[in-house]
């Protein structure tokens, strides 16, 4: 199975790709050996690729101002608000880690 996910890496699939498709496998054969149908889950014996993390963007302030003028009027706009908020406060943390 290591081989398996390797050959895949190797053909172009990312990482990601490569941990779902783990992540089926693994679900399939577990049913196949509750129903007896394999003796044991090979999957269980291998480690998947770990996904890369997926880099924050946080919004610019013409995004959020543009998501702000969508929401007005919508009984969630609190949320969206608080959405904005926090990206923007993410950004300037960004922005002062760059310094």
């Amino acid at each position: 199975m290591q081989g398996f996910y390797q050959d895949r890496l190797d053909a172009g699939l990312s990482a990601s790709t490569v941990h779902k498709v783990h992540t089926i496998l693994h679900k399939a054969l577990a049913r196949a050996v509750a129903w007896q149908m394999v003796p044991r889950n090979v999957t269980d014996a291998v480690e998947p690729p770990r996904p890369a993390p997926r880099e924050m963007r946080p919004q610019s302030p013409a995004e959020a101002r543009k998501l702000l003028d969508a929401a007005r009027g919508d009984t969630a706009c609190f949320i969206v608000v608080g959405l904005v908020d926090d990206s923007q406060h993410a950004r300037n943390n960004l922005g002062r880690l760059g310094s």
